[in-house]
């Protein structure tokens, strides 16, 4: 699948350019993310919300929701959710209503309660 065209198209790619990346290399950039990279991306998330404003705002109002990301095969922390019936992960999307921007990601094992680690996130944000 690596050399087929039209995933090469896909990707922005032409058909007769060089193969793309294989399962086991994706695998190798997916196992190799740290700590902390991870809170480097946060951190990053936060500083383009803070910069996205020309003043600071006198108030921000912030949308905190829960989706469930369904999961196949076994990946790492993903649980089965009883309500939701499905094996997954949860993930918490913070976002300004002022501007629609992301302000902050989580992604929680499967049967996380929604405010895990919530009152972290908003320290730093605040």
């Amino acid at each position: 699948m690596r050399s087929d065209a039209v995933f090469k198209l896909l990707a922005n790619r032409l058909p007769d350019d060089d193969g793309l990346a294989s399962q086991p290399t994706i695998s190798r950039c997916e196992n190799n993310v740290s700590a902390p990279s991870i809170l480097q991306l946060e951190d990053w998330f936060i500083d383009r919300f803070v910069n996205s404003f020309e003043e600071p705002p006198s108030e921000v109002t912030l949308d905190i929701d829960v989706f469930d990301d369904p999961t196949h095969g076994a990946q790492q922390l993903t649980l089965f959710h009883g309500y939701s019936m499905q094996y997954q992960y949860l993930v918490r999307a913070i976002t300004c209503a002022d501007n629609d921007m992301v302000v902050l990601l989580a992604l929680l094992y499967g049967t996380a309660d929604p405010a895990v680690g919530f009152g972290d996130d908003l320290k730093r944000i605040v």
